[in-house]
């Protein structure tokens, strides 16, 4: 199937590219033509249309005008990519169907995330980083060789600005409805000849979407992110740049909306009860020092970072009642090494990386009278690896890549315990948390890619991806295989029509073993989560990114993707929480979900956008743009339950934006989620009762509309 997709798409690639070549010798000249896009993927500066590699880099300015303020934001932007925040502020990543919903101390995200080259372990982290940004890169596809472990589903890369040598600032405030109050200011100054500064901050507030009533309100917004770099250039070959930053999330956070099918949800999707006053307090603190260094053999990059997560919350889900008191801490400590060198024949880097994570977690449910509490004060995770990638040039136009990583890594938790709270204070133990493993694995990349033309490119690529092992809450056995995922990609890269036309095209297939999903099993006489491995999934699928520069002034982006993602084996000996519904406590049914599809993986998938600009007679321009995003149903919990499944639906953006000449200020008038539809983001099976009929989840925010008003100086 996959061979077949990839000559159709070669083919479809080689005649457009026969086509555009008569069609380029008769079109008229024209200044007007697609940007080039520079971007550091493979960990070397590279025009994106140069990369066999399935790659998306959004610049900053798009990011803000698509309202683009945390990672959840580009799910309607990147093709095959699903991303959303959980009622506690943690961010779930799905790349081509490839996810993990295990991401707090005992587990890991499938897909890597970086804030300027530095990976970062709690998905809490994501939510404040949006701001002051230079571009977004997001990589589809095991990344194994250059970002190492859990970069299986990919790796999305967010890279500030950095100071520059000459003073500029930037103010820009955001006023909508729900009372929406969003602050972003920016300053850069030149010190010296050699030395600048560059600060940044980002303040985002907005009353509830989703009324509570008794309890507080929730989906609202409070949280302030800062950030701080200093440069210093004392030549052309070395540089050395520190930078900290800070980000806090308040407020009452998202909330638990309970559901039921048959679905559409009657009534006002954003009204459901809630008995408490839900709130997050999240603090995220980094810094991180790099140093480029280019000695003539080589360039040598050091990265060094230290990052501090703290986490207070307070959830209930609406359905049930039950409320979630968690309280976390999380310190990493990273460096990564690198060499690297470019010829005109060669191109290569090798380096190596160490990681240190430490966790304290304390998670508290209320059964009545006693709170099952899970406690581990001390959780740690270390990971160590070396890697090498060389590209040599066999021909001009000819290019073979190889690249291996070697990963070890080491889990652990000590002191841990279950333990039901009784209301006199007395403990009474349910288990014993004291589990770790190592784990290692060696991942490769081998590709090949040719140039049909200077403005087209062939390739093929096949690599290894890998996550590791892990435990989970409860007695033994409590312990997880690392899971492993083998790709073959073939795709093709092509600017048309003098560089007005852009077609990129790719095809892909996944053999996945051992794939992490969470399950449900009882503990303390109370259903817990766990993390299993489904045996085998398969996924394979087509992506089609298109650009149209109609006219100087007119744009269109199409986009276009399938995805077919399937559990081949997944088969539960001891079964779970549903395959055990009305049995004897301690009989245990297996569970067979081979056949099921995997959560977050739509068939369908389109993006259309048009953009068109007036140029008034001051040197002004008004520009308006409308995108509009389309996904077939899918299912959001790997059980394929109804309660799950959510129909096909579509969103659409707008704005119009007024921008003086000289882009000195601009005004911008938006509206998002047009349609006004409640998009179920997150959902999963009632596993307290258990009932496959319930569950719950959380909705994606209703239509907004607001005002940006931006300046620079």
């Amino acid at each position: 199937m996959i061979l077949k997709l990839s000559l159709m798409g070669a083919a479809a690639a080689t005649t457009l590219i026969a086509i555009s070549a008569h069609a380029e010798d008769a079109a008229a000249p024209t200044s007007a033509t697609l940007a080039e896009v520079v971007v550091t993927a493979q960990h070397r500066t590279e025009n994106v249309q140069k990369i066999p590699l399935s790659i998306t880099a959004i610049g900053g300015e798009n990011l803000a005008k698509a309202g683009v303020s945390s990672a959840d934001g580009l799910s309607n932007l990147v093709p095959s990519v699903h991303i959303a925040t959980d009622p506690g502020g943690s961010t779930q990543i799905a790349i081509r169907g490839i996810g993990s919903t295990q991401v707090d101390e005992e587990g890991d995200p499938a897909a890597a995330f970086h804030l300027d080259g530095v990976y970062l372990a709690r998905a809490q982290s994501f939510s404040t980083a949006f701001f002051d940004i230079d571009r977004v890169e997001v990589l589809r596809g095991p990344q194994g060789t250059l970002y190492g472990r859990n970069a299986t589903a990919g790796s999305i890369n967010v890279i500030p600005n950095k100071p520059v040598d000459h003073f500029e600032g930037a103010a820009a405030v955001d006023v909508g409805d729900y009372s929406t109050i969003n602050t972003f200011g920016m300053i850069n100054a030149p010190l010296t000849d050699t030395l600048a500064v560059r600060a940044a901050f980002q303040t985002q507030k907005h009353d509830a979407y989703a009324n509570n009533s008794p309890g507080a309100d929730t989906m609202d917004a409070d949280s302030q992110a800062a950030r701080l770099q200093v440069l210093w250039r004392p030549t052309s070959n070395f540089s050395w740049l520190v930078g900290v930053d800070y980000g806090h999330q308040g407020g009452a956070g998202g909330g638990f909306r309970g559901s039921a099918r048959p679905l559409p949800i009657v009534g006002d999707p954003y009204a459901y009860p809630l008995t408490i006053d839900s709130k997050l307090n999240h603090v995220d603190q980094g810094i991180k020092s790099q140093i480029d260094w280019d000695f003539g053999l080589a360039q040598l990059t050091y990265i060094a970072s230290y990052r501090r997560e703290t986490q207070d919350d307070l959830q209930q889900i609406s359905r049930s009642g039950l409320t979630l008191d968690g309280r976390f801490r999380q310190h990493q400590t990273s460096h990564e090494v690198r060499l690297a060198k470019n010829t005109e024949r060669l191109k290569w880097v090798v380096g190596a990386y160490y990681f240190d994570e430490w966790n304290s977690a304390d998670l508290r449910l209320p059964l009545g009278g006693p709170f099952l509490v899970f406690s581990k004060p001390d959780a740690v995770d270390t990971s160590k690896a070396v890697f090498g990638q060389a590209t040599y040039s066999v021909l001009d136009n000819l290019r073979l890549t190889a690249g291996i990583r070697y990963t070890r890594d080491h889990k652990a938790t000590t002191d841990g315990l279950t333990y039901l709270l009784m209301p006199d204070g007395n403990r009474v133990t349910v288990a014993v948390n004291n589990e770790g493993g190592t784990f290692s694995d060696i991942s490769w990349k081998a590709g090949i890619d040719y140039d049909l033309s200077p403005n087209s490119l062939l390739y093929v690529t096949t690599g290894t991806g890998y996550k590791a092992g892990g435990y989970f809450d409860g007695g033994v056995p409590n312990t997880y295989d690392p899971e492993h995922l083998y790709s073959i990609e073939a795709g093709s890269k092509n600017r048309f029509f003098d560089k007005r036309v852009q077609v990129n095209l790719s095809a892909y297939h996944y053999n996945y073993k051992n794939f992490q999903v969470s399950s449900v099993r009882l503990l303390g006489g109370q259903p817990s989560s766990i993390t299993v491995n489904a045996q085998k999934a398969t996924v394979y699928g087509v992506e089609l990114e298109s650009i149209f520069l109609v006219t100087p002034d007119d744009r269109i982006d199409l986009s276009a993707n399938y995805t077919h993602g399937k559990y081949d084996k997944f088969y539960l000996p001891g079964g779970d929480a549903f395959s055990n519904i009305g049995r004897p406590a301690g009989t245990l049914v297996p569970a067979d979900y081979s056949g099921n599809t995997l959560a977050h993986a739509p068939k369908w998938t389109f993006t259309a956008g048009y953009g068109h600009t007036w140029t008034v007679a001051s040197g002004a321009a008004i520009e308006a743009h409308v995108q509009t995003h389309y996904e077939s149903n899918q299912n959001l919990d790997y059980h394929n339950f109804a309660v799950t499944h959510i129909g096909s639906y579509t969103r659409t953006d707008a704005n119009l934006t007024y921008t003086a000449a000289g882009g000195k200020w601009s005004v911008m008038a938006y509206v998002r989620n047009l349609e006004n539809k409640a998009v179920l983001i997150l959902a999963t099976p009632d596993s307290q009762t258990p009932n496959p009929n319930v569950g719950d989840g959380a909705l994606a925010p209703p239509r907004t509309y607001g005002v940006r008003i931006s300046a620079k100086f």
